[in-house]
């Protein structure tokens, strides 16, 4: 009985680590966008239907050998159907297109009968045999495991200290500390840029700006092109060789995440008593999941990892099995599902930026980042601008374009209730990460919003061309009264994977 238990539980583990291994495969290729409690309800499913293979098979072959090759058979055709889909899409030879679902899914129909007739038909499978599987099974959980604690890691370990970069920090002078906002706008691009690219015309947001107080760089770039190297420069207040490499090499992307989630900014504020606020925003790497103040467009996260609607990263993964036939069958649009999650997670922060943070005693340091204007473009519906010019734009071109107008919308409320309500006047910083990722100028990529309110305080630091990693250089030296020196305004193109080389882009608008 002892022998049979321990044979079934084997049997089973087996079974629902080929299920399992492409969703720890898929969360190990993708560990800066998501997070791990994205893929727990597709795990536990995925173990479940596994279960229930292996038990079916079993009952038909009378074989919990044959029923285990039957399973990790299955688990194949599976799971790799919508990689191959998507690989041969519209793939013809001669008169016959291949890459159509009607096709593959004959070729899958006989694939399956095929390994059930030959299985069937097999004799008796010795037990030692299929033993060849359990080396096989821990190779493949191994390797994104390895991924994935190691990644945990790092971020753990990783992470800067405050007062790693200035040991001599001057604490702030006065009691009534302002609350700080940093609001990292995805892609916005400056003001020349995108009216001759987009021609969108922002003048009334820069206005709504400038008769508030707020300084405007007007040939402002970002240091980087990437998201990961623009947010952890700017809230580490340097460039990426003042923090550590790996063997000498360029910093890898996912190595910019400690420095993001508990950059020198954040600690050095809550060293003087900030709390700090965030949201959730799709993207892993800028989810600061563990400040003192975390939103989520639902209360309930346990609940909504098992019962809440699909999320991006399941999306991600039935589109890559077989799941991927009834999707497109059943006019069930992946990007469709994925626009609407986003445009409820944005309108979300924009509403709790308009009330329940202004709630949370301060100070605080809020850090937002708004992808509003990032890819996919998820507003273009609304069609706010009638121009002529703007209707002969493509789908993306336009996209960005009536996102931008949505942004600005939005930005003006959750900036006017924040001046409207604030007792102490704040620190507001409004900038671009980089410019908009659909320019083909690579030049013109870094080209970034910049705006900076600093409530009637000393703003003679700032200057037109001024980079973000000078921003918190400026606030504590005019906010807490500290002596950081300005660093040299620079920007970078990168390019080549994941350990980019960067190229230094040069500021037009700032020679001319």
């Amino acid at each position: 009985m002892n022998s049979y238990i321990n044979l079934s539980l084997k049997y089973t583990l087996l079974s629902a680590v080929f299920w399992i291994f492409p969703v720890l495969s898929l969360i190990a290729a993708n560990l800066e966008q998501v997070q791990l409690n994205a893929s727990i309800r597709l795990i536990l499913i995925l173990f479940l239907s596994s279960i229930l293979v292996l038990f079916a098979a079993n009952q038909v072959f009378r074989s919990p050998e044959k029923a285990l090759i039957f399973s990790f058979l299955l688990a194949i055709l599976f799971s790799t159907y919508g990689h191959v889909y998507y690989s041969i899409e519209n793939f013809s030879i001669g008169d016959v297109v291949i890459g159509r679902h009607r096709v593959m899914i004959g070729l899958v129909i006989v694939l399956f009968l095929s390994a059930f007739l030959v299985i069937f038909r097999m004799k008796e499978i010795h037990t030692k045999y299929v033993n060849f599987f359990i080396p096989v099974s821990i190779v493949l959980l191994v390797f994104p495991l390895y991924q994935i604690v190691s990644n945990a890691v790092r971020q753990l370990v990783s992470s800067p200290e405050a007062g790693e970069m200035n040991k001599d920090t001057v604490l702030a002078v006065d009691e009534n500390l302002p609350d700080i906002y940093l609001f990292v706008l995805d892609g916005y691009g400056r003001s020349d840029l995108i009216k001759e690219s987009f021609a969108y015309d922002n003048s009334p947001f820069l206005k709504f700006l400038s008769n508030n107080g707020f300084f405007i760089a007007e040939c402002s770039q970002s240091n980087y092109t990437s998201t990961w190297y623009s947010v952890a420069s700017m809230l580490n207040m340097d460039y990426l060789e003042a923090m550590p490499p790996i063997n000498g090499e360029t910093r890898r992307v996912p190595s910019m995440v400690p420095y993001i989630k508990h950059s020198f900014v954040r600690e050095k504020l809550e060293s003087m008593g900030y709390r700090t606020v965030a949201f959730e925003t799709g993207f892993g790497f800028t989810e600061l999941t563990d400040a003192d103040v975390y939103f989520q467009p639902e209360d309930a996260n346990i609940s909504r990892v098992f019962l809440g609607r699909v999320n991006p990263f399941e999306l991600l993964y039935l589109r890559t099995t077989l799941a991927s036939i009834w999707m497109d069958l059943s006019g069930i649009s992946s990007d469709d599902i994925e626009k609407a999650i986003k445009r409820d997670r944005q309108d979300y922060i924009y509403s709790v930026l308009q009330k329940e943070v202004l709630n949370i005693d301060s100070p605080k340091f809020i850090f937002a980042h708004l992808l509003t204007t990032h890819n996919p473009f998820v507003y273009e519906i609304n069609s706010f601008d009638q121009n002529p010019v703007v209707k002969k734009f493509g789908v993306k071109t336009r996209g960005y374009h009536d996102s931008l107008v949505y942004s600005d919308e939005q930005m003006i409320k959750v900036l006017q209730k924040i001046l409207d309500t604030s007792s102490v006047q704040p620190v507001i910083i409004v900038t671009g990460d980089h410019g908009p990722s659909i320019v083909t100028d690579k030049d013109k990529s870094v080209d970034n919003l910049y705006a900076v309110y600093l409530g009637g305080r000393n703003k003679n630091q700032f200057y037109a061309s001024i980079t973000p990693v000078n921003t918190f250089r400026v606030v504590f030296n005019s906010v807490f009264n500290e002596d950081y020196e300005l660093l040299p305004d620079r920007s970078y193109y990168a390019i080549g994977g994941k350990r980019e080389k960067l190229i230094l882009i040069e500021n037009s608008c700032a020679i001319q």
